[in-house]
């Protein structure tokens, strides 16, 4: 016979101009009117080749939307390596070897809701009609939440029951599907439920603010919500507000690595934070959602060694347990941003003891005070009355430091340097040169202690000798 090739194009062209040219189209070695039957509109006359029609696998030819009535594939896949032919016939498809089609809907659906947040147990029966082929899954649906759940099985009864969680509140009605090989089949639905869901939580609670050792550090401590929402809250977010960072919120802190104190508070560190006011919020969060922000913490004032703060710079912050410390409020010592003298002398006349023999941190004022107590008046005539006489940035409680105090301005001679030639009037200490401490030597009345810059090294001078001084006060 003739060997003919079309096409598709072709063959697409040829049937669509057969409506308006002819009544019948045959495709044959043949005459036409000899191949052609009288009740065919299409006739393919071979003995060596077959027909071909689309090919696709079950996946794809479940996507073909909207099917006409009686169209045709073939199935390469249908139960997993097995091809066949199915039609579409009464909303169905259907193998067309072994007439078989999609299930019934189930039957008997109905929902309901235990003492757990956000779920609902969904039970049915297996339909009557499996489509001629075995059912291998049931799903069912929120018609709310769109969220689903799946089982494989049911009971000798044909009874099966379906599990699903993270539903959100209020009514919500379940369809439940069965699904062959074919495709799934209409909802079977149940009545209508009410569902205590799943929430976001609600804000932690007693946020406190303090500060810690560290400088630039602060420990935030506040109890997990009492409410959760329903689901485990699985991170935690602080949001910080100061003059510089108004509403600031950080990245998230995963709950499951936060300590706990003694009294069972949470505990969030944020390090190397910039001198400033503070106030802290913190949000909880859960599958969900986020809580709103906690009520706001105590306000924290942070302060750093080189900051220029109330007329000086801060050389030391007071540490947990010391005399005036304050978790909320930083406070420790400044010195002045210039030399009180170019020279002048620790006595005023006369080597007596003024019992002004203290060394430690937070003991220069008492110095001070013993020694002008004792040496009396023309005040400014010596390094104890000149400290006590300063008035920059307006305070009048300025005084000579203690030996451990005049230490750490060595230490952090520094950062003073740099802060205080930041202002119109300041100047660094004079590298080389001794500045007078407000401790009097123990053993003999005619020394006390001074420290040359910035060497740090204690030495003992005589009273009378002229050395710098340089003013401090407590914040």
């Amino acid at each position: 016979m003739k060997k003919i090739q079309l096409l598709c194009v072709c063959v697409s062209l040829s049937l669509a101009n057969s409506v308006s040219s002819f009544a019948q189209l045959s495709i044959s070695g043949k005459d036409v009117e000899e191949a052609l039957n009288s009740t065919a509109i299409l006739q393919l006359d071979s003995t060596e080749k077959g027909f071909l029609m689309p090919r696709m696998t079950n996946v794809q030819r479940r996507m073909i939307a909207n099917p006409v009535e009686g169209l045709q594939v073939y199935v390469t896949d249908f139960n997993s390596e097995e091809g066949t032919i199915m039609f579409y016939e009464d909303e169905k498809w259907k193998v067309f070897t072994q007439l078989s089609s999609r299930p019934d809907p189930p039957t008997e659906v109905t929902a309901s809701s235990d003492s757990d947040i956000g779920q609902a147990i969904i039970t049915f029966k297996a339909p009557e009609e499996d489509g001629g082929l075995p059912i291998t899954s049931y799903t069912a649906t929120s018609n709310k939440d769109g969220k689903t759940g799946t089982t494989t099985t049911v009971d000798l009864s044909g009874e099966g029951s379906i599990q699903i969680n993270g539903l959100s509140s209020g009514d919500h009605a379940f369809g439940v599907t069965a699904t062959n090989a074919i495709g799934s089949s209409e909802m079977g639905t149940s009545s209508t439920i009410n569902i205590v869901g799943l929430n976001s939580p609600d804000p932690p609670t007693n946020v406190i603010a303090s500060l810690s050792s560290e400088e630039g550090q602060v420990i935030i401590t506040f109890k997990a919500p009492v409410n959760n929402g329903g689901s485990p809250i699985t991170h935690y977010a602080v949001n910080l507000s100061s003059e510089a960072s108004p509403g600031e919120t950080f990245d998230s802190i995963a709950a499951n690595t936060l300590q706990e104190d003694q009294s069972g508070n949470l505990i969030i560190e944020f390090n190397d934070l910039l001198s400033g006011n503070y106030t802290f919020g913190v949000t909880a969060t859960n599958a969900i959602g986020s809580s709103a922000l906690s009520t706001t913490s105590n306000i924290i004032n942070i302060r750093k060694i080189g900051d220029y703060y109330q007329g000086g710079v801060v050389f030391y912050l007071l540490q947990e347990g010391e005399e005036g410390y304050d978790p909320e409020q930083t406070h420790g010592l400044v010195c002045a941003i210039k030399d009180q003298s170019s020279g002048m002398q620790w006595y005023n006349g006369s080597n007596i003891s003024t019992g002004a023999t203290k060394l430690d941190v937070g003991s220069g004022s008492d110095n001070t005070n013993a020694i002008i107590s004792e040496q009396g008046a023309t005040e400014t005539d010596y390094a104890a009355g000149l400290a006590k006489a300063c008035t920059d940035g307006g305070y009048s409680d300025w005084f000579l430091p203690s030996d451990a105090e005049l230490n750490l301005m060595c230490k952090n001679s520094s950062k003073i340097n740099s802060a205080a030639k930041e202002r119109d009037d300041g100047e660094s200490f004079s590298d080389g040169s001794f500045y007078w401490s407000s401790t009097e030597f123990t053993g003999n009345n005619e020394y006390s202690h001074a420290r040359k810059f910035p060497i740090q090294g204690a030495i003992f001078k005589l009273k009378s000798e002229t050395y710098l001084v340089r003013s401090v006060r407590s914040f």
